[in-house]
């Protein structure tokens, strides 16, 4: 899908920007992944944030426990045309003061549960963040691959992180030679747990 494409989804607000850290090098996400995690809501999707420092940090967090050696933040455009956002943080961790309130199964149907209703996406508000969590990874859009310090670079440039466009035009002009063209993608891979 050509940028000018991309753009238009997010002016018309049917997508949003995610950032998702990783250690591993990802060339597409799908459902394969989901639940692998060892975090209980690892079923519900693919887990994105709305702060590139953020998804920096999980990136690099991930490389240092060993998870992968390629700490890179990707940036994803994902569908956001119904979200769900009734959950607190117990309902979202399934934990509350350390007691398990649920097993990954019920994250799973929670899931289902949400497509059945026409949810896409399902974003938890915390005190330092939005995480945003696509039901269907095949769906988001792989928009770019930032270096951890380019993804701080990024949010140090005094962007506004709810305009998805101003994000993508800013890309496009600093990091060009980052952004990924989703019809060159050569393989798929599984998507490595729940990281924002």
């Amino acid at each position: 899908m050509p940028h000018h494409e991309i753009l238009k989804l997010l002016e018309a607000g049917d997508y949003r920007i995610g950032f998702h850290g990783s250690a591993q090098k990802i060339t597409a996400f799908t459902s394969a992944g989901m639940g692998r995690g060892s975090d209980l809501n690892t079923g519900l999707g693919l887990f994105t944030s709305e702060i590139p420092a953020n998804a920096a940090e999980y990136a690099q967090n991930a490389g240092e426990l060993g998870e992968g050696d390629y700490e890179h933040v990707y940036v994803l455009a994902i569908p956001c045309q119904k979200p769900f956002s009734d959950i607190d943080r117990a309902g979202f961790y399934g934990r509350d003061d350390g007691v398990q309130l649920a097993d990954k199964a019920s994250f799973v149907a929670l899931r289902a549960r949400l497509l059945s209703e026409g949810y896409d996406v399902l974003d938890f508000e915390s005190s330092e963040d939005v995480i945003s969590v696509c039901f269907e990874p095949e769906r988001a859009i792989m928009l770019a691959e930032l270096t951890a310090e380019q993804a701080i670079e990024l949010q140090e440039d005094g962007l506004s992180l709810f305009d998805g466009v101003a994000i993508m035009k800013t890309i496009m002009e600093k990091h060009p030679d980052q952004l990924v063209v989703p019809a060159e993608k050569s393989r798929v891979v599984a998507m490595d747990g729940p990281s924002p």
